[in-house]
């Protein structure tokens, strides 16, 4: 008998690059593998018009589809920097007018400083700015972010304000293996002296050239219509009912509080761009907001978890709960937009809670077969490039670190017709 859920070191990429092209021009948090998207593409066993990444994140999927003879693909999250990442990353700027743009920011920029201008009223609010940065850098993105703001071309502001906030993020106090808000030791504090102005020509420099050359390639290609948009996937969409042919996404694996703070990550570069919905972001997303509830569907794995880990630590388990009851308001507006016979794809990896395993891939499994779904395959793939850290700090502590997943499962469900 066929395996349905087997390990396959093809699908582990170890030697891809996965920061090539556009992919590169913004860090974030547990990117998904380029390689990955594309040999799920190219494993389709039917026509696809439409695709749906409801959690798009820093727009991989988006971005990989743009090679592809996709009609539509929609992007949906509610981080608007993720958002706006996803946007700078598919939208063709002519590299000459971001060349001539950049020596404009450059040349206002240096005639600020000559004259010590120091914009306050475009300090971020909500950010304690001299906990994470020297008083000489504040004043400096200011000047940049000035300049930037006089740029009369919105997809060129857009493209550097991305800048930016990579700019800010590099040149903060914020510990650069951490995705969660770390200030560095003290004796790193000490050592670090980033000039901003070298910082952001170096970053714009490379992202000017990754731009170019992925819409260069693009040129001969009548491109699917991209619809990205700020949307909650628990709400109902725009999107017509079963019109869509593939569901490709990398949800969260868990509330923000014990994975991936995306709000966190965002936070530094989003309030320097004016985007204050990254403070409530970690609170609005899957598992935010605490709440004792019965789950909406039957999953027997789930059922078992929660039972282990509530004899350990029952608000622990409240919160594994609440999660997955959040997950499966996602899973109704999927099944609502899916056409029936059409694939369901969702990477995910199973976190720990207490010591305890909890099994997302199987999880999933139970819930879409509590509706009209069967379960195609789960492949099992070691991570050894994703964009995540290969070790967590869950206590805030330099040196006190546990192990974070190494395992990624795909997991293939097709609506029944």
């Amino acid at each position: 008998m066929k395996k349905i859920k087997f390990k396959d070191e093809s699908w582990n990429f170890a030697r891809f690059d996965t920061k090539n092209s556009v992919h590169n021009l913004h860090s974030y948090p547990a990117m998904l593998t380029p390689s990955l998207v594309n040999r799920v593409f190219n494993e389709l066993d039917s026509k696809v018009e439409v695709v749906l990444d409801p959690f798009v994140g820093s727009g991989t999927v988006l971005v990989e589809s743009l090679k592809r003879n996709f009609s539509k693909v929609y992007g949906f999250d509610i981080n608007p920097l993720a958002l706006l990442i996803s946007k700078v990353k598919t939208t063709h700027i002519p590299e000459d007018l971001l060349i001539s743009s950049q020596k404009n920011i450059e040349k206002r920029f240096l005639k600020y400083k000559k004259e010590k201008r120091f914009f306050k009223e475009l300090l971020p609010n909500n950010l304690n700015i001299k906990y994470w940065f020297k008083s000489s850098i504040v004043r400096d993105l200011t000047l940049l972010k000035k300049a930037i703001n006089a740029q009369e071309n919105k997809d060129v502001k857009d493209f550097f304000n991305i800048v930016l906030a990579e700019t800010a993020l590099r040149t903060s106090y914020k510990r650069s293996n951490e995705f969660k808000m770390y200030r560095m030791s003290e004796e790193k504090l000490n050592k670090f002296k980033p000039n901003v102005l070298v910082e952001f020509i170096k970053k714009s420099d490379d992202s000017i050239k990754r731009l170019n050359e992925f819409h260069t390639i693009l040129i001969s290609k009548e491109p699917p219509k991209l619809c990205i948009h700020s949307q909650d996937a628990r709400n109902k969409s725009a999107i017509e009912k079963e019109s869509v042919d593939l569901v490709i996404t990398s949800p969260p694996y868990g509330d923000s509080r014990t994975t991936v703070a995306y709000g966190e990550f965002s936070k530094i570069g989003g309030l320097w761009l004016d985007l204050p919905e990254v403070t409530s972001l970690d609170r609005k997303s899957l598992g935010g907001i605490t709440k004792k509830e019965t789950p909406s569907f039957e999953s027997p794995t789930l059922n078992k978890i929660i039972k282990k880990i509530k004899k350990l630590d029952e608000r622990r388990a409240i919160e594994v709960q609440t999660f997955f009851n959040d997950f499966y308001l996602c899973f109704n507006e999927i099944d609502r937009v899916l056409k029936p016979g059409k694939l369901a794809c969702f990477i995910v990896g199973n976190r720990s809670v207490k010591g305890q395993t909890v099994q997302t891939d199987k999880i999933i499994v139970d819930m879409f077969h509590s509706k009209r779904y069967y379960h195609v395959k789960t492949i099992v793939r070691n991570i050894p490039s994703k964009k995540m850290p290969r070790y967590i700090s869950p206590s805030g502590i330099e040196g006190q670190k546990n192990i974070t997943m190494q395992y990624e499962y795909l997991v293939f469900l097709r609506k029944r017709t």
